[in-house]
């Protein structure tokens, strides 16, 4: 391989209060001395999910973050570069 990805999701909902997902992305090309980072944070109160779901006769989706994430609104969206410190060679 000549590069690695991992997607890390925080999927909190709280009934009846509120739905938060924070998605962070990790890339790290090994030819290159960081990693790139994206951080998206999504949020809304409970209800108006909870209403949207019920319009479409569908309200055991709240259970599932697949269904949720899409319809919450970016509250922040991050890029970043977390640089490497040098390599060191063993002998």
């Amino acid at each position: 391989p000549t590069f690695w990805f991992a997607l890390v999701r925080l999927w909190l909902r709280v009934d009846g209060v509120k739905f938060y997902v924070r998605d962070t992305r990790l890339f790290h090309d090994f030819d290159k001395d960081y990693i790139l980072q994206e951080l998206t944070i999504r949020e809304s109160p409970y209800d108006p999910i909870k209403k949207t779901l019920e319009a479409s006769d569908n309200l055991q989706a709240v259970t599932d973050v697949n269904q949720v994430c899409p319809l919450l609104p970016i509250v922040t969206k991050e890029n970043s570069h977390i640089p490497l410190p040098p390599q060191t060679e063993h002998v």
